[in-house]
């Protein structure tokens, strides 16, 4: 009997074996199923291991079936990748910029809890078509706290392309630093600026990193490259023009050191009120109105001429007018004494605010880079 029952225990065995691989024999000769994981990585790439590829390719990994991926990279910062690449069954990176290494860490998990581990690693070439930026302010020059630096870049940038953009802007300021946002001013151009006006005594440092924006310009993909410009900011000098009183101060780091009398202009020739920049500085100029108006025809030499707008306002002497500190009975400039014009124009810095109240004139925003400091600093953020 125990040879017979032997002969069967082997029987049933044999048969078991060869029903297939799915099911086997437990310590107490039960039948269980077994978990089979499939052979293979778990995971394809659509770009070989060590491939070099154009700029502007997305690389994709694809999950086998029964498994998932969690993907590391490619490393090129939190707006790279189009998912997160944990659990996923496609992950896809946005297109890799030119003229770097790329590698990526991908984890495979089967549904049955088995794991493996790859590590790739590509590189792209150089791109056949580039743009860049430049920086305004490109001299040595201290400029003061109201000075409006720009970027201006080599072709236009697209709406749907700007925000990318900004996003790989930055600007610092030491040794105190304050919140600086950018704003497009055409398709070309933006400004940056703080709420307030800018510190005196300050490095500013303006970086574009624009190698991951890649833009479309005459059927042709362009991208951009790292560049950064750092300028500075000398004395604050601010200076402050009561129309209504016909007086002015000039601060100095926060403190009033010069008071002055000031002639703004007369019924007709309104002087705007608001924020204004010095722009340009000339010892004499020539000052004319033919050809413009035919009333109260004018052609002088001004001294100590400091523009302020694009259109003709300027903060200068006016030898000729009698009701400086007095009356307003200009053309529209801010008259001064010659010795108080003079004392500004040896300190003046290109920047310099000129803030003037009480003509009942706005000041344009478009006037001039002083004009963009009347912006409120919400509308200019967005």
């Amino acid at each position: 009997m125990s040879w017979k029952r032997g002969s069967a225990v082997a029987v049933g065995l044999l048969a078991l074996l060869t029903a297939g691989c799915g099911l086997g024999i437990s310590a107490n000769d039960s039948v269980v199923n077994q978990r089979v994981v499939p052979a293979g990585p778990g995971v394809t790439s659509d770009i070989a291991d060590g491939a070099v590829v154009e700029p502007g390719t997305r690389w994709t990994f694809t999950a086998e079936p029964g498994w998932t991926i969690a993907v590391d990279g490619p490393q090129l910062g939190k707006q790279t990748p189009s998912a997160d690449g944990s659990g996923t069954g496609v992950w896809k990176s946005r297109p890799l910029p030119p003229g770097i290494q790329v590698p990526a860490h991908v984890v495979a998990t089967h549904a049955e809890g088995e794991t493996r581990e790859h590590h790739f690693n590509i590189s792209t070439g150089t791109a056949k078509y580039q743009y860049d930026v430049e920086f305004s302010g490109l001299t040595s020059t201290r400029y003061g706290v109201g000075h409006m630096p720009t970027l201006e870049f080599s072709i236009p940038i697209p709406k749907k392309s700007r925000p990318d953009v900004i996003n790989n802007l930055s600007a610092s300021v030491s040794p105190k630093n304050v919140t600086v946002a950018f704003r497009w001013l055409d398709d070309q151009r933006l400004a940056y600026r703080p709420k307030k006006f800018w510190p005196g005594h300050s490095k500013i440092t303006v970086t574009s990193d624009i190698t991951t924006v890649p833009i479309k310009y005459n059927g042709k993909t362009y991208w951009g490259e790292r560049n950064s410009h750092t300028w500075r900011t000398g004395k604050s000098t601010i200076i402050t023009i009561k129309a209504d009183r016909h007086r002015g101060e000039v601060h100095v780091n926060g403190k009033k050191v010069r008071s002055i009398s000031t002639s703004v202009g007369k019924p007709g020739y309104t002087t705007r009120s608001g924020i204004k920049t010095i722009t340009d500085k000339f010892t004499v100029t020539r000052m004319t109105n033919i050809g413009v108006t035919d009333d109260e025809v004018y052609d002088i030499e001004v001294p100590y001429a400091m523009r302020l707008t694009e259109t003709g306002e300027f903060l200068h002497a006016a030898p000729w007018n009698g009701n400086i500190g007095y009356a307003n009975t200009s053309h529209g400039c801010t008259n001064l004494y010659t010795s108080d014009a003079a004392w500004i124009f040896e300190r003046a810095q290109w920047g310099d605010p000129v803030i003037t109240t009480g003509t009942g004139r706005a000041m344009e925003t478009w006037n001039g880079p002083g004009g963009m400091w009347n912006i409120p600093w919400t509308q200019w953020r967005n």
